[in-house]
């Protein structure tokens, strides 16, 4: 995957590859330390802290913008979208809440885009990829299936708390 991103001058891509090792795996152990009864708790953020995490994905994009265009980035606007928008992503994974899935359709779209950009047919690789982000539309909807059914528990659970006391 890598090679692919090395080829395609996809330099905000390859830097997402090897960012996601780490950050999925930060993640991992987060949601396993959050987890009740074999279930996730789920969190839910502040207003403030939506708005500073967007501020922040703002200037940071500008930044990568900055550092893409350096590196000779192919496809510079949307390498820089998928950058920030998916640490953005990783962030909100990283706080377990249900706008991962939000702004994960958003990366989807954006990593859709990116490598259908690449096909042609020089670049057969590229439809791998295409279809590898086209089936991972699948994953976030059951993520977001699954998320609903744990916010009702939860809210169910907390509903029964509030009348037994």
């Amino acid at each position: 995957y890598m090679y692919f991103n090395i080829k395609e001058m996809y330099w905000g891509e390859l830097a997402l590859s090897v960012f996601s090792v780490g950050i999925n795996i930060v993640a991992m152990i987060n949601w396993k330390k959050h987890t009740k009864d074999k279930k996730l708790v789920i969190n839910k953020i502040s207003p403030k802290e939506l708005i500073i995490s967007f501020l922040i994905t703002i200037v940071s994009g500008v930044a990568v913008y900055f550092v893409l265009k350096a590196l000779n980035t192919n496809q510079l606007v949307l390498n820089v979208v998928l950058l920030t928008v998916t640490l953005l992503e990783y962030y909100l994974t990283f706080r377990r809440t249900y706008l991962k899935f939000v702004v994960g359709f958003v990366s989807l779209g954006v990593y859709i885009a990116l490598w259908s950009l690449a096909l042609n047919p020089a670049n057969n690789f590229a439809l791998l990829f295409v279809i590898n982000g086209s089936l991972n539309v699948f994953w976030y909807i059951d993520g977001i299936i699954v998320w609903r059914k744990i916010q009702k528990e939860e809210a169910a659970k907390n509903n029964d708390l509030t009348q037994s006391q």
